[in-house]
């Protein structure tokens, strides 16, 4: 899946790229995540939840989308 994963990732806007990238393969909390991007909490929010539905669209007909996203940092460790 490591290719499809790398795919989906390349369609995210870089705003939620960068936020959906800080959540899950940084481990930073949401007040961090906006500290860090200078913006705020409520649209950390705002771009994790675009990330999450523009990845979910992408990989829908994957075989373990669910595992995927359950197993997501050590996944990402490997393609980013």
């Amino acid at each position: 899946y490591k290719r499809e994963v790398r795919e989906a990732l390349r369609k995210l806007p870089p705003k939620c790229k960068q936020v959906f990238l800080l959540k899950c393969i940084k481990g930073l909390k949401y007040k961090e995540i906006a500290e860090v991007s200078g913006i705020s909490v409520n649209t950390v929010k705002y771009h994790l939840g675009e990330a999450f539905r523009i990845m979910r669209e992408e990989l829908i007909d994957l075989q373990g989308t669910v595992l995927l996203f359950m197993l997501m940092k050590p996944v990402f460790d490997v393609v980013v």
